[in-house]
């Protein structure tokens, strides 16, 4: 299947302990996407954050970017940290 999903750049999430409602933000740090016609074949780069710059890896290099979907790509992984 090779919908598109969009997805945030950041999530709230509400957890409740005891009678304590805490709601933790969690900010994107890096994605993974693939390009291909299938898992078995096709190309997987990433978008990783360091600090607050955005670089896109490959096979070539690394460059400075904007953390954005690809649209010649498919967001396999996405990968979140608890923000500060």
């Amino acid at each position: 299947d090779s919908r598109k999903v969009s997805y945030p750049k950041s999530l709230i999430l509400e957890a409740k302990e005891r009678d304590v409602s805490l709601n933790i933000t969690y900010s994107s740090v890096a994605v993974i996407s693939h390009a291909g016609a299938s898992v078995y074949s096709g190309h997987y780069t990433s978008q990783v954050k360091r600090g607050s710059k955005w670089f896109f890896c490959n096979d070539e290099g690394i460059m400075s970017t904007e953390c954005t979907s690809n649209p010649n790509s498919n967001e396999v992984i996405l990968f979140y940290e608890q923000a500060k």
